[in-house]
């Protein structure tokens, strides 16, 4: 699960050129998929993580799982393929 959540910043460290990807002036469609992506990873993460703290039931927590996950990897294949 630690790959998922530092894949990005894995990349931003070794090549400052990814930072391109998140820039609107380059490609806004882009870059707002893949910032409302990188926001879903660190939700998923931390809804995971801090399920019983928050108080969240877990017949409430695993179809919101699924969900967020969908639209992780749909809309972040569709956001590469944007250009």
């Amino acid at each position: 699960m630690g790959i998922y959540r530092s894949d990005f910043k894995i990349l931003l460290l070794v090549n400052s050129d990814f930072l391109e990807f998140l820039d609107p002036r380059v490609n806004l469609p882009r870059s707002l998929a893949l910032s409302s992506v990188m926001f879903t990873i660190t939700t998923l993460i931390a809804l995971t993580h801090w399920r019983e703290k928050i108080g969240l039931v877990y017949e409430c927590w695993w179809p919101s799982h699924g969900l967020l996950a969908l639209f992780v990897v749909f809309y972040r294949n569709g956001a590469l393929y944007a250009g």
